[in-house]
């Protein structure tokens, strides 16, 4: 119910028009990075952070060792805890409040999941089906040509946990996520999650502070900016 609400599902004129940047999501992704001229680090994460005196000490996967005035950890909640050496009582109750899903998304190109009827094709597609165990399994098929009108010669589909229906030789690309679950618990710990980002010189955002959509780990993103710099940097 949330996530419809969210999504303006749940009135006659609540939908939203939906927008998607040409070139997908890589674009702003770019300009974010673009904006740092070079000094974005990839394939060296944080292994270790912790405070030390007045800075923050970072200790990446390589081993080295790095110092900052403040941090902000962008990341899921899990992975922002173990990162943490020595976390506060307030960082460990909120953050392990948060469980996460393994889900597996697999880029292809096979219609025959989607339903027999192509008017009733969908931007988001839903199948329930069983098992090789007989077991009812759901699965989420997203149009990407709808969604972000990827091309018009070819079809092109992402289905989420797929029970092996994909044709193998129509499989293109997949990759597992993690994706928060929003149970009774979590959703009593984010109304306390602004307390995280009051406190020390450690900062948090990411998707997990509203609904686990991309715009809400901007929006957290941008209040988190907020409180280091004192002022709305952006609006």
């Amino acid at each position: 119910i949330r996530f419809f609400k969210n999504h303006g599902f749940l009135g006659l004129d609540t939908h939203y028009q939906w927008r998607t940047p040409e070139g997908g999501s890589r674009q702003y992704r770019d300009k974010l990075m673009n904006a740092f001229n070079n000094t974005v680090h990839i394939n060296n994460g944080a292994k270790e952070i912790f405070e030390e005196e007045q800075n923050v000490v970072v200790i990446d996967t390589r081993g080295e060792r790095h110092e900052f005035d403040k941090v902000l950890i962008a990341a899921h909640a899990d992975d922002a805890l173990k990162m943490l050496k020595k976390p506060t009582d307030l960082q460990r109750n909120l953050l392990s409040k948060f469980r996460y899903q393994p889900n597996r998304a697999t880029l292809h190109t096979d219609k025959k999941l989607m339903p027999k009827t192509r008017r009733a094709w969908s931007s988001w597609n839903y199948r329930i089906q069983r098992d090789r165990r007989n077991k009812l399994t759901t699965t989420t098929i997203y149009d990407m040509n709808s969604l972000q009108d990827v091309s018009d010669k070819q079809n092109y589909f992402v289905s989420i946990n797929d029970p092996g229906e994909i044709n193998p030789l129509s499989i293109i690309w997949e990759k597992e996520y993690h994706h928060p679950l929003f149970d009774v618990s979590a959703m009593r710990a984010q109304a306390k999650l602004p307390e995280l980002n009051r406190e020390g010189n450690i900062y948090f955002s990411g998707s997990y502070f509203k609904y686990g959509f991309h715009e809400d780990a901007f929006t957290s993103g941008l209040n988190a900016a907020r409180e280091i710099a004192g002022k709305v940097l952006w609006n």
